[in-house]
């Protein structure tokens, strides 16, 4: 029986895993305790099937199986909801809960894990309803942080909202967040159903606290602004330029020097949205504290563009971006040399000349703020016969 329920927790049905973690929470209520312990034991080993770790000594998630570990959340949510799991054992189960709660597996143009993330929430839920705050008082300001940065980040609605009421029911019954009736209001169920209004409001109004503002604005330039939605990746640069305008100069520059970094990648989502935040901050930090950074590295990765990057498959992600972030530097008077004004001109002339008209759009608003800053010469003007 506990064999069968054990492996069902794996099924590629979720009716099944569901039924099978539900099953497995009654009967571990009537298991002898070192059977029991033997069964929450095999649950939490689903968690570091499939891992793989890289040169970096970072675990790689990409090959895990994102049915197996739903069914693990589920059941470790079961058993905490009644109260089963032994209390040395919490802090292995949050670590992997925390971890569950972070999967998003990029396969082709989608991602998976958003049912592995829902029911990590429900765990969160569990445990907030059947332990004491003693428990949790370690974890208490990284688990903070982890659900707040989901309640307004998450690409899916119902993990916002999944995230947002462990974080309510947390602060309700256990009172261990800090801020938290505070943020409680920021992010409840209706402030972060509209994903727009999660990015670009109710994190900005919850990043006025300084005990969740660096966990936030980290979170956009690291994970946000690598996202293989181009929706995200434009939220999460608005949402980024926002936050910036609050964190101090340290983490302003730290954030740049890694997204120039980032731009140099291979990767066309996360070139994009590097670019994005690169113009982003820029336009909301101060110029004098951004240019002890210097100017030519900013510059540079406009430089970099090369013309078959600006004409290749997917090159009007880059051009657009590239537009906004020159745009952004332009109406902060950014200096530019001779080389970054001929690769700004000739980044624009090539949005110009495209056919889509989102990028005509953009490239028109973007000369029209370049000029102003920058006049053109009688040289540069007869590049623009119109």
């Amino acid at each position: 029986m506990i064999a069968i329920l054990l492996t069902g927790i794996s099924d590629k049905d979720s009716g099944c895993r569901w039924t099978a973690a539900k099953g497995l929470g009654r009967l571990n209520q009537r298991l002898p305790r070192d059977l029991a312990r033997e069964v929450i034991g095999f649950v939490l080993d689903q968690f570091s099937e499939g891992i793989m770790i890289d040169p970096s000594g970072r675990r790689d998630l990409s090959s895990v199986n994102e049915n197996t570990w739903h069914g693990a959340c589920l059941t470790l949510a079961e058993l905490a909801r009644r109260g089963l799991l032994p209390q040395d054992l919490l802090s292995r189960c949050l670590e992997s809960v925390m971890e569950a709660h972070r999967l998003d597996i990029r396969r082709g143009s989608h991602s998976v894990g958003s049912n592995v993330r829902d029911a990590a929430c429900y765990v969160f839920w569990s445990f907030a309803r059947a332990y004491p705050a003693s428990v949790f008082q370690d974890h208490a300001l990284s688990l903070a942080h982890q659900l707040v940065v989901a309640s307004v980040f998450d690409r899916e609605i119902n993990v916002r909202r999944a995230s947002s009421a462990a974080f309510q029911e947390f602060v309700g019954r256990l009172q261990l967040f800090p801020e938290g009736i505070q943020v409680v209001v920021k992010v409840d169920y209706f402030a972060v159903g509209n994903v727009s209004n999660a990015y670009l409001r109710a994190s900005v109004q919850v990043a006025k606290f300084p005990e969740y503002r660096t966990a936030l604005f980290s979170h956009l330039y690291t994970v946000c602004l690598k996202h293989w939605d181009i929706n995200i990746r434009r939220l999460g640069a608005l949402a980024l330029g926002s936050i910036a305008a609050l964190e101090s100069e340290e983490a302003c520059t730290s954030a740049i020097n890694f997204l120039i970094e980032q731009s140099a990648s291979l990767d066309l989502a996360t070139r994009h949205g590097a670019i994005l935040g690169i113009g982003a901050i820029c336009r909301a930090a101060s110029l004098g504290r951004l240019l002890e950074i210097g100017a030519e590295p900013v510059s540079s990765v406009f430089c970099r563009l090369t013309s078959n990057e600006l004409s290749s498959f997917g090159s009007e992600v880059l051009l657009e971006g590239a537009c906004l972030a020159m745009r952004d530097l332009c109406r902060i008077e950014w200096p530019l040399s001779p080389q970054a004004r001929s690769s700004f001109q000739r980044i624009i002339n090539t949005c110009l000349y495209r056919k889509e008209n989102h990028l005509q759009e953009v490239a028109a608003t973007c000369l029209g703020e370049y000029v102003l800053k920058h006049p053109l010469g009688p040289e540069e003007l007869e590049q623009y016969p119109f």
